[in-house]
């Protein structure tokens, strides 16, 4: 399509939304609007394209970034139009595709340039399912002619038309229509990644972004949302009531109903059920998060089990620790973040506090109930604790007191 350009039209008011937001920027399956629209661009090799947007859209030249020109909106969609092609390249053919069609594909925006060409008319409207989309396509001496409204009009209202898919592409102009984007889009990702070798017990509950990638033979239960540029490998477990986002597991892994925010885990880590990994947390091979575990910023190695009811943030972890229930790192100071460092084989008793800024040695131990807030040396036993002190018969003393009372 090296003859031809793409004008996205991005500008519009969203008034039907209802929104602060511009509607090329709200999400289905996790990606702008806009960005399909890009995509179908970019991916038709057109030789250039430009995107209109409204005054201080700087989220969307952001988006937009090296993939295509960003002009600003004249006052009507011709004026759009024409301020639009004054950036580009000189083309035999322009394009002009609506940013709220997120359905749109290269393939369509090929076959409706080659139908265009091949009827020879001076503009064409791509239909599917029987629906005009607002996609057209026009002939270059056509587009000098766009000098007002009226003129715009005037080429739609004779344009040829090119039926290119046999289900409607969703317009979306309304909250509702959003909704409607979003379950068909994601059901066609299910389904390329069932193609693809993945299992969901059942799709309809089951919610995965456009960006997500699983390996074969993994299993995907109801009720988990996997969001972003998540990366599942081979032979997972992922559900039920699991929510991922941004994140990276390897093969061999399983995740019940927990929270993963931008963490990155090894082959066949074990996670959950109710447990919280926070951005910035990395899991060794072979480890164990259990029940009512929460890491954050936390690099934990290999072999290690942290079976329930712990806190490790800002951590470093060796391999084979053992942390226990109710551990904690205090890693905030009222005024900075402070980090732990537990080296291989060390032990972490139940129940103890390990205030950052500390180091326990490599093979050492920690005595339950322990505060720890100073370096526990490798092979040592550190114990920070009152010793236990028994009084005889006070338990019976109290309650004949209470009594004759």
């Amino acid at each position: 399509m090296a003859n031809a350009v793409g004008v996205i039209l991005a500008a519009g008011p969203s008034l039907r939304m209802k929104t602060d937001t511009p509607k090329p920027l709200h999400r289905v399956c996790g990606r702008p609007l806009l960005e399909y629209a890009l995509d179908a661009a970019v991916e038709s090799e057109l030789s250039a394209a430009a995107v209109v947007i409204p005054a201080g859209a700087e989220a969307m030249v952001a988006l937009v970034g090296e993939r295509a020109r960003v002009v600003a909106a004249g006052d009507t969609v011709a004026a759009s139009i024409t301020l639009a092609l004054a950036a580009l390249p000189e083309a035999g053919h322009l394009l002009v595709i609506p940013a709220d069609l997120p359905q749109l594909r290269a393939h369509h925006l090929k076959s409706l340039l080659d139908c265009h060409i091949a009827q020879a008319a001076n503009a064409t409207l791509l239909v599917a399912g029987g629906v005009p989309t607002g996609v057209y396509a026009l002939r270059r001496e056509v587009t000098l002619s766009l000098d007002s409204p009226a003129a715009l009009d005037a080429v739609i209202a004779s344009a040829a038309t090119c039926n290119v898919a046999d289900e409607p592409l969703i317009d979306v102009d309304t909250r509702a229509d959003l909704a409607r984007a979003e379950k068909a889009l994601r059901r066609e990702v299910i389904a390329r990644l069932m193609d693809e070798g993945v299992t969901f017990i059942d799709p309809e509950s089951t919610f995965v972004d456009a960006g997500v990638r699983i390996g074969r033979d993994t299993v995907v239960y109801p009720w988990t949302f996997i969001e972003g540029e998540t990366v599942i490998g081979s032979h997972c477990r992922i559900g039920p009531h699991v929510h991922l986002v941004n994140c990276v597991l390897d093969d061999d892994i399983a995740v019940e109903a927990s929270v993963l925010r931008d963490s990155r885990l090894a082959k066949e880590v074990r996670v959950g059920p109710f447990a919280h990994l926070r951005p910035g947390s990395e899991v060794g091979a072979r480890t164990k998060i259990g029940d009512y575990v929460e890491l954050k910023n936390a690099q934990v190695g290999e072999g290690v089990s942290i079976a329930h009811l712990a806190y490790v943030g800002d951590a470093t972890v060796g391999d084979r620790v053992n942390i226990g229930a109710g551990v904690i790192t205090c890693n905030y100071d009222g005024i900075r973040k402070n980090r732990t460092t537990i080296g291989d084989d060390a032990f972490i008793g139940s129940n103890s506090v390990l205030i950052a800024p500390v180091t326990i040695g490599s093979g050492a131990y920690v005595a339950a109930h322990s505060s720890i807030t100073e370096e526990v040396p490798a092979d040592a036993l550190g114990i920070a604790r009152s010793r236990q002190e028994n009084k005889p018969d006070w338990a019976r003393r109290r309650r004949e007191s209470k009594q004759k009372g």
